[in-house]
C-alpha cells in the first residue's frame, strides 16, 4: 500500500506510487512469473531439487514436454496458474513416477488454490523479506511439490522385468520404445540408494556424443588430405545403434555419474557437465568396439531365441540385466581420466596418440593391485611353475577392454617410423666424416672418431640408437687383438653392457663386427683411431662412448650431428635424398640405422633366423613368454664359433 500510494492519499500525499503516474499493474504484476520477478530463485530451487534432468516448463510447454517430462519446475503468472496446474494434473496422471514443483506469486488464490492443495503433496509459503524473496514482492511466494505417486524400494517395481519386456519414453525424441528395442540403462527400473529407479532410454540415434567433437576421430584422407568418408560412417562414433545394451555392458551417464561421486550432478558446476561428456564418450567407444553388422546380428538373434522361447512355453529366457552396485565397477573413473589424457598436446598430431593415452590405464592399475582393497581381492591359481593371478580390479573388466578397443579405433594411430637409413647414404656420410677426421687437428679427432664409430656401430650392429652407448670399452681392448689374428675373417668384438629391452637385469652381450664389409665400411680402422685416442688419454675401462664426466652418453646427443650429415647429403646428392625430404621428421637417430641394416641384410639374402638372431627379435616369444637362459644373446666365446659361418 506504501509504494502503491494508497497510505500516501489517505493523508494528502499526491506524489507517490498511483497518484505520481505508475501503472497499478506494476505493483500487481499478475502477468509475471516468480522466476521473473525474483532474480536467484531459479539456483535456490535447484539447490534443494536438484539440478540434473530439471526441465523448466515454459506456458508454451504446458501441454507439450510438461506432459512427458519426468522432472519439471512450473511457475505459471497468477492470471494463467489455474490452467497450468490443471495441466500439471493432466501430467500426474499419465506419468506417476514423474516429480514436479510449483512457484506461484500470492495472487488471486481463490482460482487455484484448491487445485494445487490436491496436486501437489506439500504446499508451503516463502514469506517476504528472506534471501530469496525479498520485501519488493510486497506478496508471498507458495511452492507446491508433487512427489512420485508410487514409492518402490530397492529392486524398483516389483520385478524387473526381462530387456526383451521393457517399455519406455527415448530421452531424445520422446518416441515410445516397446520390447526392448533401443539403449536401455542396465539400472532401468531399478532404485539404487537413495535415487528415484532409473528410467533412461534411448532409441540409438538419440544416444549422440554431447562432447561436440572435442575428442578426435580418425577419417580416410587421401593423398590430398580429403575426406573420403563413406554414407553409413558419417555417424560412426557419434552415435550408438539399437541393441548396443546386448553387446557391451551399458550404465546411463547419470548412474554412473553417481558410481563415481556418489551424488547427482549439477547443472550449473562446469566439472560436473564435464565429467558427463566424458562418460558419454567413454560409453560410445564401448559400444562401437563392436562394429554395426555385428549389433544388428546380435539384436536379431535376440529376437529369434525369443521366439522359440516363447514357442517351447518358456516365458523369460534371458537373465535381468541389474541393478548394478553403487560403486564403479566398469572402470569408468579410469576410462574418463584416460579419455581426458587423450586431449593432451600431441607430438605428430594436435592431440596424444592412443599408446600414450593407453599407459594411463597401467597406472590404475598398479595403483588398484597396491592398495588394501586390491591386494585382499586379489587370489593366485598354481599349478608347478605355472600361476594365475585373479583380479577384481575395473581396468581388466569387460567394459574397460570394451572402451580400450573402441577408444583405439576411434583414435587410430599416426606412425612415423624413422626412416630406414641406406647403405649409399651411409658411405657418403662416412666420407664426410672421413674428410673432417683427416683435416682435424689433434684435440678434435676424437670427436670425429666417436661419430664414425657410433654410425658403423649402429648399422653393423643392427643396434637401436639407445644401445650403442651401452658399448663397453674395456671388452673391446681385450679382445681386439684376438679378432685381428685368432680367425681367417678378421672382426671386432664389441661388447654391450647394461639392461636392454625385454631383459631382466643387467645383461652382458658380445656382438661381432666384420672388420671391413663386403661395400666398404671399415669398421676395424674407425675403431682402432678411437682406441687410440683413449690410449693417448690413459683410459681403458667404462663405456666407449662416454661424457668428460666418464658417464655413458644419450644417443639425443649425436643427433645434431646426424642430422647436419644428412643435410650435406641432401645437399651434394640429391639423389640419394630428395630435396623436398625433410631429413630431422624422416630420419632418427634411434630407428633408421637399425631398419637400414635390416632392410639390406633380406636385400642380400640373409636368412630371417640370422636376422633375429642378431636383433634379438623373437626369442621372448618362442620361449612363450620366459626369458631364454642363454640372456637373448650367446656370449662371445660361443659367438667366435660360428664367424666363419
Amino acid at each position: 500500500m506504501k509504494e502503491q500510494g494508497t497510505d500516501a492519499l489517505s493523508r494528502g500525499d499526491l506524489t507517490e506510487g498511483v497518484m505520481r503516474g505508475d501503472s497499478i499493474m506494476t505493483f500487481v504484476p499478475l502477468h509475471l512469473s516468480a522466476i521473473h520477478r525474483q532474480s536467484g530463485l531459479r539456483f535456490w530451487v535447484e539447490s534443494w531439487f536438484g539440478a540434473e534432468e530439471v526441465n523448466w516448463i515454459t506456458p508454451d510447454q504446458w501441454f507439450t514436454d510438461g506432459q512427458k517430462l519426468n522432472r519439471c519446475i512450473w511457475t505459471p503468472p497468477p492470471a494463467a496458474a489455474d490452467v497450468a496446474i490443471e495441466s500439471l494434473a493432466k501430467s500426474k496422471h499419465k506419468r506417476p513416477m514423474s516429480e514436479h514443483v510449483v512457484l506461484i506469486l500470492r495472487l488471486m488464490t481463490s482460482r487455484w488454490r484448491k487445485l494445487l492443495t490436491k496436486v501437489c503433496d506439500v504446499v508451503f509459503t516463502v514469506p517476504v523479506g528472506t534471501d530469496v524473496w525479498g520485501y519488493s514482492q510486497h506478496e508471498p511466494l507458495i511452492i507446491g511439490i508433487a512427489f512420485p505417486l508410487i514409492s518402490p524400494g530397492l529392486g524398483g517395481y516389483e520385478a524387473q522385468k526381462s530387456w526383451w519386456k521393457l517399455k519406455a519414453t527415448c530421452e531424445g525424441c520422446k518416441s515410445l520404445l516397446l520390447n526392448g528395442e533401443g539403449i536401455f540403462c542396465a539400472n532401468f527400473a531399478y532404485s539404487r540408494g537413495d535415487w528415484m529407479p532409473c528410467q533412461k532410454a534411448w532409441c540409438g540415434p538419440c544416444y549422440d556424443a554431447i562432447d561436440l567433437k572435442e575428442f578426435p576421430i580418425m577419417e580416410p584422407e587421401d593423398e590430398d588430405g580429403f575426406v573420403t568418408l563413406k554414407s553409413q560412417d558419417k555417424l560412426r562414433f557419434l552415435v550408438g545403434r539399437k541393441g548396443d545394451h546386448l553387446t557391451c555392458p551399458f550404465q546411463c551417464d547419470l548412474c554412473q555419474f553417481r558410481n563415481i561421486q556418489k551424488r547427482n550432478p549439477i547443472h550449473n558446476k562446469v566439472e560436473d557437465m564435464r565429467l558427463l561428456r566424458c562418460i558419454r564418450r567413454a560409453n560410445l567407444d564401448a559400444m562401437w568396439s563392436r562394429e554395426t553388422q555385428t549389433v544388428t546380428k546380435n539384436f536379431n538373434l535376440a529376437v529369434r531365441a525369443i521366439d522359440i522361447s516363447k514357442a517351447l512355453g518358456i516365458d523369460d529366457p534371458f537373465p535381468v540385466m541389474g541393478p548394478f552396485p553403487v560403486q564403479d565397477v566398469f572402470g569408468m573413473l579410469a576410462a574418463v581420466v584416460t579419455l581426458t589424457r587423450s586431449l593432451d598436446v600431441g607430438k605428430y598430431a594436435a592431440t596424444v596418440q592412443y599408446g600414450t593415452m593407453r599407459k594411463m590405464r597401467f597406472f590404475f592399475s598398479n595403483a588398484f593391485h597396491a592398495s588394501a582393497e586390491g591386494y585382499c581381492s586379489s587370489s593366485v591359481m598354481a599349478k608347478d611353475t605355472r600361476k594365475l593371478m585373479l583380479t577384481e580390479c575395473p581396468t581388466y573388466g569387460t567394459f574397460f577392454e570394451l572402451f580400450a578397443r573402441g577408444c583405439h579405433k576411434r583414435m587410430g594411430d599416426i606412425v612415423k617410423p624413422d626412416r630406414a637409413l641406406s647403405l649409399p647414404i651411409l658411405h657418403h656420410i662416412m666420407s664426410l666424416v672421413e674428410k673432417d677426421w683427416q683435416t682435424a687437428g689433434p684435440q678434435e679427432r676424437y670427436k670425429y672418431a666417436l661419430e664414425g664409430c657410433f654410425y658403423l656401430i649402429s648399422y653393423c650392429g643392427a643396434l637401436r640408437g639407445e644401445e650403442v652407448p651401452m658399448t663397453d670399452l674395456n671388452s673391446v681392448f681385450k679382445h681386439w687383438d684376438e679378432g685381428d689374428i685368432a680367425f681367417p675373417r678378421k672382426h671386432v668384438a664389441i661388447g654391450l653392457m647394461g639392461r636392454f629391452k625385454n631383459q631382466i637385469g643387467k645383461k652382458y652381450h658380445f656382438i661381432p663386427l666384420a672388420a671391413e664389409t663386403k661395400s666398404g665400411l671399415k669398421v676395424r680402422e674407425w675403431i682402432c683411431r678411437l682406441l687410440d685416442e683413449y690410449r693417448a688419454m690413459g683410459i681403458f675401462n667404462g663405456p666407449m662412448f662416454r661424457t668428460t664426466a666418464g658417464q655413458p652418453i644419450k644417443a639425443s646427443c649425436m643427433e645434431e650431428d646426424f642430422f647436419s650429415r644428412l643435410e650435406k647429403t641432401q645437399e651434394e646428392r640429391p639423389d640419394l635424398i630428395p630435396a623436398d625430404a625433410d631429413v630431422t621428421e624422416e630420419y632418427g637417430i634411434y630407428r633408421s640405422f637399425r631398419r637400414g641394416a635390416t632392410s639390406e641384410a633380406k636385400n642380400r639374402g640373409v636368412k630371417r633366423e640370422i636376422i633375429e638372431d642378431n636383433n634379438r627379435w623373437r626369442k621372448v616369444e618362442r620361449a612363450q613368454g620366459k626369458h631364454t637362459s642363454s640372456s637373448m644373446l650367446e656370449h662371445y666365446t660361443d659367438v667366435r664359433l660360428i664367424i666363419d659361418h
